[in-house]
């Protein structure tokens, strides 16, 4: 899983869950008997985590960020307020609630 959500390949979003979903599928087949529900959602919460870094890097530019944030219905001045430049690393800021309730992925 690693592999498929590292921020060094340059691998669309779209490509990437489409990845994601072939394996995921064959993993959750081999899992689904054991009744495991919080192995589960740690795993879901780590494997977004991962993409909201992954698309934070690939916008790169503070005015990328700007504009991503109005598309996705945050209003402008939250949206230049949370675009701006930022020091923290993309691991920290990918589990900012910013980013947490902005950026839904949907699997499966």
């Amino acid at each position: 899983m690693k592999k498929l959500t590292s921020r060094s390949k340059p691998i669309s979003i779209d490509k990437r869950i489409k990845k994601i979903n072939e394996y995921l599928v064959a993993w959750c087949g081999y899992f689904a008997l054991a009744d495991t529900p919080t192995p589960f959602k740690q795993f879901y919460e780590s494997l977004r985590r991962s993409l909201r870094m992954c698309l934070w890097k690939q916008w790169k530019q503070p005015k990328t960020k700007v504009k991503r944030f109005i598309t996705l219905g945050v209003p402008k001045e939250k949206a230049y307020e949370w675009g701006g430049n930022s020091r923290k690393k993309y691991w920290c800021i990918s589990n900012s609630p910013i980013l947490n309730t902005t950026i839904i992925f949907n699997f499966w």
